[in-house]
């Protein structure tokens, strides 16, 4: 586009108008920027572990990168993050996670004193159990008469003024709370322990032979042994902490089981179908 513009000394000369050159230009460098996109967006590797290690401090997650052919994970931790330790090799988390998978099985002196502490503790079980659900009976028996009572008298303790309306839906209230607690109590029974007993030493037995298959393992074999047993990762520095998946918890806590396996095993008997599910993925072998 052209345009006269007017000198000072009354001459009038044309003006070459550029703008429509620059803005083709600022348009096609704007297309060009748009099409230009990350490799890191584009083509994500597959490296084993991705996404499963973080910095135990503020979360974020180690990144696997090769350099020299080598495998590492690098964090770009948050500002002020405790964690000293930002790049880590592929070898020292998977020796590291050896040791965590080589103590999340009974030994064979404690597999021993277990099962010989839990044949023990049942054979002593039956009497006080006999004893104590009978008291537990009759105390159920007491607060469903007590329930009855309510339910039927409710207008005369209220016209009495014995009770006031909410006064009355509270006491119906704690009177189903105690039923319940008492119902939770419930004990489960001997041939139900002995099985629950018998399937956590089969996952034990399990987790122990799974050891020698992640040793020769390659290194994606290796990564879906791992995210079948752990949920999540994490580096504080140069140790590794864990959190395993539902069913894998009994043996975080090894010496409880020892020391009152009863008891133990009666907290486990909520977890039981998450035990049974873990015992059918590693004898299944999907990671192999």
């Amino acid at each position: 586009m052209e345009f006269m513009r007017k000198t000072n000394l009354g001459l009038f000369y044309q003006v070459k108008n550029n703008s429509s050159t620059l803005q083709t230009k600022k348009n096609r460098w704007l297309s060009l920027k748009k099409k230009t996109v990350s490799i890191h967006y584009t083509e994500k590797l597959d490296h084993p572990l991705r996404g499963m290690v973080r910095c135990a401090h503020c979360r974020r997650v180690y990144t696997p990168y090769v350099k020299k052919g080598i495998l590492y994970f690098n964090a770009r931790c948050a500002a002020g993050c405790e964690n000293t330790t930002k790049n880590l090799g592929l070898d020292f988390i998977v020796e590291k996670i050896r040791g965590l998978i080589a103590n999340l099985h009974f030994t064979e002196d404690e597999l021993e004193r277990f099962e010989a502490r839990v044949t023990t503790d049942l054979a002593l079980l039956d009497e006080r159990r006999e004893n104590e659900v009978e008291e537990s009976e009759r105390k159920k028996k007491r607060i469903r008469k007590d329930l009855r009572y309510l339910r039927r008298n409710r207008l005369s303790l209220l016209k009495s003024g014995a009770y006031t309306p909410d006064d009355l839906v509270e006491e119906r209230r704690k009177l189903e709370r105690a039923y319940d607690a008492l119902h939770d109590e419930e004990w489960i029974s001997e041939q139900a322990m002995r099985e629950l007993a018998q399937d956590v030493v089969t996952l034990s037995e399990l987790i122990r032979n799974v050891i020698p298959i992640y040793d020769i393992a390659n290194p994606h074999q290796k990564e879906r042994i791992v995210r079948v047993i752990f949920s999540e990762l994490f580096i504080s520095r140069n140790t590794l902490e864990y959190k395993v998946k539902k069913g894998f918890e009994p043996f975080t806590d090894r010496i409880s089981a020892l020391d009152d396996p009863i008891a133990w095993l009666s907290e486990l008997e909520t977890k039981r179908e998450c035990l049974k599910s873990r015992i059918r993925d590693l004898e299944n072998k999907d990671y192999l």
